[in-house]
């Protein structure tokens, strides 16, 4: 599709959009929540979570929920319940539902056509506690697929159109109001400090759920598991929304170290989906990129393995070991665009080398202690979260708007 193509495209559905906005009736009870762009995994993270705590509060019983999905016939499944409704993205059904819905939720960001009124409420909620530098805050020239010059657009265009912004605690609220250069009176009116709902479940989970999960995987009861959740590279672009995966594990070396007594989940980051492939070890490695709920394989995991990842904040509410592989650590810090905290400050052993690796694995599972600097960690980053967020985050943004 050319550039005039997609500008004339995004001039009709504004001027559909605006043009509904003003002539449909606003439902007051009509919830839209949309995640990663409406893509395959998009039902998932804090939208879900929210919905879910909607969806069985009596509170809320008198709302109804629209989900924005790019492939509305992979999400049928929602409209079993009487209360949801699916809706392609782009459609003219989604800009009237757009129009007409009184809060719009989103982790990533809604297109540049839709642009609420005043009586509705736009709340980004993000999708993950930023230690990389994101939005206009970027050091870099780009994020390998936008320059920088567009990422401040996009991001500015975002921050004019929201009225709500998450800050998942006071050490975030700088950089989050950074990323979307909020003014001050902006900031004042907009930042809400909240836990992240999606990390809910961690504070919920039964043995039930663990149990479950681990037979939906087929893991053997018995075995230690270990979580690989890396986070992408913006120097390693393929194009469009794709990223290589390169200078992972050496796999054959973790399963000679690790043993019989160990499998290993490997989830890499959804942009680099597909650039690997696993087959070469069946029984000990299993691949979850595609695994839906990141929370559920976080709940069945003894260790996780990560590097510059967001996982490793929603992971320390668990109070597990982590080891962080930073083989690239000077490369990374160079040129993905820039750090908001020290990795000094991050919980975990770092290894910068597959030979450490192994053995910094098998003395983390045999003797890990929480110990002073994690506890730190988790009072810092993760203050806020708890078994409730969900429900504190919608008091404060429709039980307010009700008042």
């Amino acid at each position: 599709m050319s550039i005039i193509t997609k500008v004339r495209n995004r001039v009709e559905k504004r001027i559909a959009y605006v043009f509904f906005r003003t002539f449909l009736r606003q439902d007051k009870n009509l919830v839209l929540f949309e995640s990663y762009n409406g893509e395959d995994n998009s039902y998932s993270c804090n939208p879900k979570a929210l919905y879910e705590r909607m969806l069985n509060a009596p509170e809320y019983k008198a709302y109804r929920f629209i989900w924005s999905v790019q492939k509305p016939e992979k999400f049928s499944f929602l409209q079993r319940n009487p209360r949801t409704s699916v809706v392609k993205k782009g459609s003219y059904g989604y800009l009237k539902l757009c129009a007409k819905a009184s809060y719009l939720f989103t982790n990533t960001g809604l297109p540049s056509y839709i642009w609420p009124g005043r009586r509705q409420k736009l709340v980004y909620l993000w999708h993950g506690k930023p230690l990389k530098c994101i939005g206009c805050g970027i050091k870099g020239a780009g994020d390998g697929k936008r320059s920088k010059a567009k990422i401040d657009m996009d991001y500015r265009s975002s921050g004019r159109r929201l009225d709500i912004l998450l800050s998942p605690a006071p050490v975030f609220s700088d950089v989050m109001s950074q990323a979307y250069a909020l003014s001050d009176k902006k900031r004042e009116r907009a930042l809400l400090l909240c836990g992240y709902p999606r990390n809910d479940f961690l504070f919920r989970y039964t043995k039930e759920d663990v149990a479950r999960v681990k037979a939906k995987l087929s893991v053997p009861e018995g075995k230690k598991v270990i979580l690989y959740a890396p986070t992408w590279r913006p120097y390693h672009w393929l194009g469009g929304n794709h990223f290589q995966h390169t200078g992972g594990l050496d796999y054959d070396l973790m399963r000679r170290k690790l043993g019989e007594d160990c499998v290993l989940l490997c989830r890499l980051h959804h942009m680099e989906r597909g650039s690997v492939c696993y087959d070469e070890y069946p029984g000990f490695l299993y691949d979850v990129t595609d695994y839906p709920e990141v929370n559920d394989l976080y709940i069945i995991s003894d260790l996780m393995i990560s590097d510059y990842s967001g996982t490793i904040f929603d992971y320390a509410n668990l109070k597990r070991p982590m080891v962080l592989y930073m083989y690239d650590r000077e490369q990374y810090i160079e040129h993905a665009n820039g750090l908001n905290f020290s990795l000094d400050t991050l919980p975990g052993r770092i290894v910068e080398n597959s030979q450490e690796l192994a053995p910094a694995v098998c003395e983390e599972l045999s003797g890990f202690s929480y110990d002073a600097k994690y506890r730190e960690f988790n009072e810092t980053f993760n203050c806020l979260e708890g078994a409730d967020s969900s429900g504190k985050l919608l008091a404060a943004v429709i039980g307010q708007e009700k008042k």
